[in-house]
C-alpha cells in the first residue's frame, strides 16, 4: 500500500472518530480489561443514532449495529462496532457503510462511523535479574486488515490504533489507516504498524523499568471506520477495520526483549520464563470458545501442513502439540476442545 503524508483532512477525520469512540478512565489494580464501542449516524449536527456499549468482563464480547434498508428507506445504511477483551489477546473491528442509488434530496452530508476499543492491563509484571534499571519492549501478534472505497463525491476512512502503557503512561504505539477523499487514496502508518503486514510481529518502544519490581503494564488496541456521502447525489462509500483475529502476546518468540540474564513472569498475563501460552490454544480466533470459525482456520493450517512454509500463519497457532506441523495429531486435539465448546 502506498504511503504518503497526511492531508489535512485526514487529521480532521482522525479527530471526529476519535471523538465518537468511548474511551475508558484509568482502569483499577490488579487484572483488567475493558471493551468499548459506538455505532453513530448524524446529518449535518444532527445525530439521529447514537448506540453503545462498555464492558470489563474477561473473555466477553461487546458487539452494537445499526441497519437500514428500504422499504424503510430508499437508502441503505450499516454500522457495527465489536470488540473482546480476554487472557492475552484483544479484538476490535469497525464497518460503516452507506448506498444511495439515485440522486437527489436536499442538500446535506450524511456521517455513519463505527468505534470499538479493547485494553488489558497487568499489574504482576516482574522483570527478574540483576538489580537497576533494564531497558525492555514488547513483543506482540496482530492479524488484521483494513478496507475503503468511496466515490468522489464522498468520504471514507478506516484504522486500527495499538498502545502500549507502563505504569498507566502511554509509551507510544501506531496507527495503520487509510482514507479516500475526492476520489484519492492517501494512507497513514506510524510507529509499531510501519512494518505490517509483511510482519504480523507489533514491538513496542523501548521503555526502561527497574528490575525484580511488579510492573504495571497494558495494551490497547481500537478499530474506526467512518464514511460521509452528500444526500442530494448517488453514492456508495464504505469502510470496513477488522482486526478481530487479533492482538496477542506473542508465542513465536520470548514476550518481552530483555538483555541476557533477565527474564519476565506475570501470573495474570500468562507469561513463565518469558514465554507467553494461549490458554484456549484450539480458540484460533480468541472468541472464548472453540466452534466452526476456529474449525475453518484449523483446516486451512492443516492443508498448509509445514508450519515453514509461507502459507501458514505466523506463530502456526494451529500446532497444537508444538511438532512445528499441523497434522492428525493436532486435529485429534482440536476435537477434544471443540467437543468442549467453551474454553476453560
Amino acid at each position: 500500500m502506498p504511503r504518503s503524508s497526511r492531508p489535512h483532512h485526514l487529521a480532521r477525520c482522525a479527530v471526529v472518530v476519535a471523538a465518537l469512540l468511548i474511551v475508558p478512565t484509568p482502569l483499577l489494580a490488579g487484572e483488567a480489561y475493558r471493551f468499548t464501542g459506538s455505532v453513530v449516524r448524524s446529518i449535518g449536527s444532527t445525530r439521529l443514532v447514537d448506540l453503545r456499549y462498555d464492558r470489563s468482563d474477561a473473555g466477553g464480547q461487546g458487539g452494537v449495529e445499526f441497519h437500514l434498508f428500504p422499504p424503510e428507506s430508499d437508502e441503505s445504511r450499516n454500522i457495527r462496532a465489536i470488540s473482546s477483551a480476554g487472557p492475552g489477546y484483544l479484538s476490535a473491528s469497525a464497518h460503516a457503510d452507506f448506498t444511495k442509488e439515485t440522486p437527489g434530496g436536499f442538500n446535506a452530508t450524511e456521517n455513519v462511523s463505527g468505534g470499538s476499543f479493547a485494553r488489558v492491563d497487568w499489574d504482576d509484571v516482574v522483570v527478574s535479574g540483576p538489580p537497576g534499571p533494564v531497558a525492555v519492549a514488547i513483543n506482540t501478534h496482530i492479524d488484521g486488515s483494513i478496507l475503503i472505497g468511496a466515490p468522489a463525491q464522498a468520504t471514507a476512512a478506516a484504522s486500527a490504533l495499538v498502545s502500549f502503557y507502563y505504569n498507566s503512561d502511554n509509551i507510544g504505539g501506531g496507527v495503520y489507516g487509510s482514507n479516500v477523499y475526492l476520489g484519492t487514496v492517501y494512507t497513514n502508518i506510524t510507529g509499531v504498524f510501519t512494518t505490517f503486514p509483511a510482519s504480523a510481529i507489533l514491538i513496542s518502544p523501548v521503555f526502561v523499568v527497574p528490575a525484580n519490581t511488579p510492573l504495571r503494564i497494558g495494551i490497547s488496541l481500537s478499530a474506526n471506520a467512518s464514511v460521509s456521502a452528500p444526500l442530494n447525489a448517488g453514492s456508495n462509500p464504505a469502510a470496513n477495520t477488522d482486526f478481530g483475529h487479533t492482538l496477542t502476546l506473542a508465542t513465536d518468540r520470548p514476550v518481552f526483549t530483555v538483555p541476557a540474564g533477565y527474564t519476565v513472569n506475570s501470573v495474570q498475563a500468562g507469561i513463565i520464563n518469558n514465554s507467553f501460552k494461549r490458554p484456549c490454544p484450539a480458540d484460533l480466533n480468541a472468541d472464548g470458545v472453540v466452534d466452526d470459525a476456529d474449525f475453518q482456520i484449523f483446516v486451512i493450517a492443516y492443508n498448509i501442513l509445514d508450519c515453514a512454509d509461507p502459507a501458514m500463519p505466523a506463530a502456526c497457532p494451529a500446532d497444537l502439540n508444538a511438532n512445528a506441523a499441523v497434522d492428525d495429531a493436532d486435529f485429534q486435539l482440536f476435537v477434544l476442545a471443540y467437543n468442549d465448546v467453551l474454553c476453560p
